[in-house]
């Protein structure tokens, strides 16, 4: 199964709320939506489970279009459920309302069992209550499964299962997990692949080898304002940056550093050292914002 968001744009009031959204997810990959509050995540969400339309572009699952959301299990915008019930009678009532025929002890998956014969919902803990969520949007074995902001509320045991929880279900059970969360050290650690996302736009797409392709260069002569602007024309001062015999390469394109390297190579200049200055998840992504101001 693979799920590919094609050319989504959306606006509201005349303010646009999405531009252009592009990128597919398959069977057994875990995909990142991150990007600041107000960014547009939850309304590019609500786009993928159809729920909201979008002005332009559509969701395209295993080349067909999306036209209902029977493909997925969602937990967005918080869980639904019956406070004076169980969160055993939850699943339960949930899983007739669905017609769905096996029953699967989703409490002990998220680790809810051993609390569900003595509480009722509205005794929960915030934590519980997001386990609850999660293991409702697990109802009918779907094959994507939307997770927004699924650590909200869980200590660290609950965000240390939690994780183990997303990548069983990508890894073992193939399905597509799409999730979004502020948590940036936990989004490093099960995510396949990410989109850095702010005001309506990506800002960045791919998988986490970005994060080791900035670069320092040591020459072993300091380099001239002349040669500099020959060397890295429109790139100086953007995504490279010279201070007397040190080159900082802030591109997350490998092929760029063998390019600057070359250029070096070919002009006479011979270089010392090549550092690999590998960043995590959230100076990657400060970064990102950073650099790109949108507008």
């Amino acid at each position: 199964m693979k799920i590919e968001v094609s050319g989504i744009e959306k606006s509201f009031k005349g303010i646009k709320v999405l531009r252009n959204i592009n990128f597919e997810v398959e069977s057994g990959e875990v995909f990142g939506i991150i990007g600041p509050n107000g960014a547009g995540k939850s309304t590019l969400l609500r786009i993928i489970l159809g729920l909201s339309k979008p002005d332009k572009g559509k969701i395209l699952i295993s080349g067909g279009t999306n036209k209902e959301n029977d493909y997925f299990g969602a937990l967005i915008d918080g869980a639904s459920y019956y406070e004076y019930l169980t969160g055993r009678e939850n699943l339960e009532f949930f899983q007739e309302k669905y017609n769905e025929k096996e029953v699967i002890d989703l409490l002990d998956l998220v680790g809810l069992s051993e609390f569900d014969s003595k509480r009722i919902v509205k005794e929960y803990s915030l934590g519980m209550k997001q386990r609850l969520g999660i293991a409702l949007a697990l109802i009918g074995d779907r094959p994507f499964i939307i997770l927004d902001e699924p650590l909200n509320g869980l200590d660290a045991k609950g965000i240390y299962d939690v994780r183990n929880i997303i990548i069983e279900l990508a890894k073992k059970k193939n399905k597509v997990v799409i999730l979004t969360s502020h948590i940036l050290s936990e989004v490093e650690k099960v995510v396949d692949k990410l989109i850095v996302f702010n005001k309506g736009l990506i800002l960045y797409e791919g998988d986490l080898s970005s994060l080791d392709q900035q670069y320092t260069i040591i020459t072993e002569k300091i380099l001239e304002p002349k040669i500099c602007k020959i060397i890295f024309a429109d790139s100086l001062n953007k995504t490279v940056f010279v201070n007397t015999n040190i080159i900082e390469i802030k591109d997350y394109n490998l092929n760029f550093l063998n390019e600057v390297l070359y250029k070096l190579l070919a002009n006479k200049i011979n270089v010392v050292e090549v550092r690999n200055n590998k960043m995590n998840l959230e100076k990657f992504y400060f970064s990102l914002l950073e650099v790109n101001n949108v507008d």
